[in-house]
Formats: C-alpha cells, structure tokens, sequence
C-alpha cells in the first residue's frame, strides 16, 4: 500500500493583507469575565501581581464555575515565578515541567481573552477544552523554535502559539466525535456535552440530544478552525513581516490542516483492513499525518517568526521543522502506548478504547506477527469488537505487554524517532550557536517518550 501526500511547501504570492496589532490591557483587567492578556507595551508583565489578583477575583466571582480551578492555580504559579524572574524561557531557572506550566498559562489566558463567539452553546463548547489542564506542547514547540531561531521577544510568538493550539483543539473536538470517545481530560467530551445541554435547557429527547451533539461538535470544531486562523493574523507588524504571517497561513491551511485531515481519514480507514494488510511503514506514515504534521508546523512557524523570515525553506527553519516532525511521530507512538497500559486518572480519558475501537498501531501490528495460534484468536476476537468485555481487553492487554511484544517494540521504534531528531538540534547549534532554546527542545524531545499522560 502506497500513501500519498507532500509535505512540499508551495511559494506563496500575497497582495495586501488585513493584519492587526494584538489588543493589550492592563493586569488583572477583566470584561464580562473573560481573562484578559497581561502584557506591557514593553512586552513585560504589567504589575506583578496581576496574575494573583485576577485569580483571586475569578474565586469569588459569581462567574468562577466557568473556568477550572487548576487554570486559576497555574496562573498564580506563573505570577510566583515571575516574581522571581524566573518566567522568562530563556533564563534556565525553572526546570522543564515548569516551563510547560508556566506556557500553559499563558496561552491559556490568551486564548480564554480572545474571542466571544454566538450562540452560547457554541461559546462554552469552543472553550471547554482551552478551559482544562493541558500540556500545551504544541505551543511549547512553537515558542522554543522561535528562540532557538533568534527570536528575543516571546510575546510577538504568543498569538501563533495560542493559534496552534487552537488548531490542535478543533481536531480534537473532531477526534473524539469521530472516535465515539465520551471523555477528554478527565471531563465529557464536546459532543457529550452538547448532547447534555439540548436535554437539559433545550427539552430535546433522546436522540434528538444525540444528534445536536454531533451536529453542534462538528460546528464547534469549524469554528475552532476559523479562530486559529484570526489568532495568527493577530502577530504585530512590524516587528513581523507581513509576509511571514501569511506564509504561516498559508502552510496550516495549504499542508498542515489537509495532512491532519488524510491522517484521520486513513485512521479511520485502516479500522476496517487487516492489520496484516499494512506494513509497519504505513501505519507510521497514517501517524505522522495525523500528530508529526502539525509539530512539524509548529516548530516551522516558531522559527520562521524568530527569524523574520518568509521562506519556509531557510536551513535552521528546516531543521528545526524536521527535529519535530520526527519528535510528532514519537509522540504518537507513546500515545498508542499510555492508551493501553497508561493510568486512566492520569491519561482523563478511557484506557483500552483504541482495542475496542480497533485501531491499527505498531503494537497490534507487531503483535499479530509474533502471536501464537491462540493468541491470534483472542486477538481477532477482541481487537474492533465495541462490545468486549473488560476481561478480554485484559487479555489483549497482557498479549501486548508482553516481553519482546508490542509495547516493547513500539517503544523502541518511539525511541528511533527521537535519535533521528536529535542531530536536527545539532545543526542548528552549528548554524547559530548554543541556546538554552535548544536545551529545552532537547528536554521536550525527552518528554515525548517518558511522559505518563
């Protein structure tokens, strides 16, 4: 089986083009209970205190049920941090946890300050997952690159790091309608949620509730997609080129956005051809189609934005684009393993699911291979069968976890990943010198294979 896609990235020709300053406020400033963003013209933080002090209005506000409690911690972790002049990416004091707690902050008030969107359902839905817990790498990646690139002035990154994680949310929006999956990070999935407001203040019955959540995840997911795209075009120019902000566009909506889509849809596919039908390779490609892609993203626009630069193809963008599209497919690969032996309180979401849901991975691939005649059976009885039982996917469970078995073997091909993206780091080390930027993208790197959730 041969796949098709480009990963090329075509010329792009832009006439004029409507791009605005991002809109600042001052700290712990506040409208109909957004969160508003807190920096400075001077692209500092205004007032010390700002974070804490829109926490604590937020705890004793009657508006406080819209946003999650652990938001609110982690921004008031960020404010501490900063106190100490400890926030700033560059300065090597906060280790690499805290670098992704510190992020996750403020691309979340970013994101949660942006943007009001009508009819409410459709507001509350396009925010419930920016209002979680996350991990936020993909704008991790994105900021990193931009340092590592040259970029000194973190928040001109910042609107394309909230527009890349609003990109990654409208896919999961779709992921989890598609994938029949009821909870994402620990709380009800946006379909299932929908389907609980049309019952509840809609009067809906059954299966018309079933059916407006479908139909209004699938809009918030468009919606979703439309606001990654504003959130780009909110990059200040100058300092930015114009040109580099439409050329970002045009990569996510010319090749990232179509790559994530085939990988879904051969994902989906593949559900239904034997796994033995399937080589290693297509199923590493359908991977890197589905999450490398939009790292690979990331880290372009972070360093096309670091080095103002409008050419996709420049060496250290290209090499920090190839470093995380090799770290993407990684990612993936450990995905598929803490969906079959990870710790559901940890993962917020079901563990076991992608056996029911029969999904063609690297560990049911290398599994059926080396599988005995009755591990076969037990495997072509379970694997895609939504109705087993929890005592068979135990079954299959053990089959995987086994010594030399799939878990095993995916691990390795994970770890294979990371050894090929490495040197990427390397050559840009060589080209512009040593950076604590790259520090933490080789820390990120690491944490692609050895995090738990």
């Amino acid at each position: 089986m041969r796949l098709l896609y480009s990963r090329s990235c075509s010329r792009l020709r832009c006439s004029k083009v409507g791009i605005w300053p991002t809109q600042r406020w001052s700290a712990g400033e506040s409208r109909d209970g957004c969160v508003r963003e807190f920096w400075g013209a001077s692209g500092g933080i205004e007032g010390a205190g700002g974070i804490n002090e829109l926490g604590a209005r937020l705890l004793t506000t009657k508006r406080v049920s819209k946003y999650n409690h652990n938001f609110v911690t982690s921004m008031s972790f960020a404010a501490s941090e900063m106190r100490k002049g400890g926030f700033d990416l560059g300065d090597g004091k906060l280790d690499f946890d805290k670098q992704l707690t510190a992020i996750e902050a403020r691309v979340t008030n970013y994101l949660l300050a942006n943007k009001r969107f009508e009819p409410t359902h459709i507001h509350d839905l396009a925010r419930t997952y920016i209002e979680r817990r996350a991990k936020r790498l993909r704008p991790a990646v994105l900021l990193f690159s931009y340092g590592a690139a040259g970029g000194k002035d973190e928040p001109i990154a910042l609107p394309a790091a909230a527009g890349v994680e609003a990109v990654h949310t409208w896919t999961l929006t779709h992921d989890d309608l598609i994938d029949h999956d009821e909870e994402r990070r620990g709380k009800p999935t946006v379909h299932v949620l929908a389907e609980k407001k049309a019952r509840q203040e809609l009067h809906y019955g059954v299966e018309e509730s079933v059916d407006y959540g479908q139909r209004v995840a699938i809009l918030v997911g468009d919606v979703q997609h439309a606001w990654s795209v504003s959130l780009f075009l909110q990059t200040e120019c100058p300092p930015i080129n114009p040109l580099v902000i439409c050329k970002i566009v045009h990569l996510l909506e010319s090749d990232a956005v179509p790559n994530l889509i085939q990988g879904e849809t051969l994902d989906v596919q593949y559900e239904r051809v034997a796994a033995e039908d399937l080589s290693e390779k297509d199923i590493e490609d359908m991977l890197w189609l589905k999450t490398g892609a939009l790292y690979e993203f990331s880290a372009r626009a972070g360093a096309m934005l670091g080095l103002n630069c409008a050419d996709p193809m420049n060496s250290v963008v290209q090499d920090l684009a190839d470093f995380a599209s090799n770290c993407g497919t990684a990612f993936q690969l450990q995905d598929d393993i803490l969906g079959i032996v990870g710790d559901h309180e940890k993962l917020g979401k079901p563990v076991g699911s992608d056996i029911r849901e029969g999904k063609r991975t690297t560990i049911l691939w290398w599994a059926l291979k080396n599988a005995s005649p009755s591990e076969r059976k037990t495997l072509s009885h379970v694997v895609g069968n939504r109705s087993a039982t929890e005592h068979e996917v135990e079954q299959v469970k053990d089959i995987f976890s086994k010594p030399g078995g799939g878990i095993d073997h995916t691990k390795g091909r994970a770890q294979t990943y990371i050894d090929k993206a490495l040197p990427f780091l390397d050559k840009v080390r060589e080209r512009v010198g040593k950076s604590k930027h790259l520090d933490l993208l080789n820390d990120w790197a690491q944490y692609m294979i050895h995090r738990e959730y």
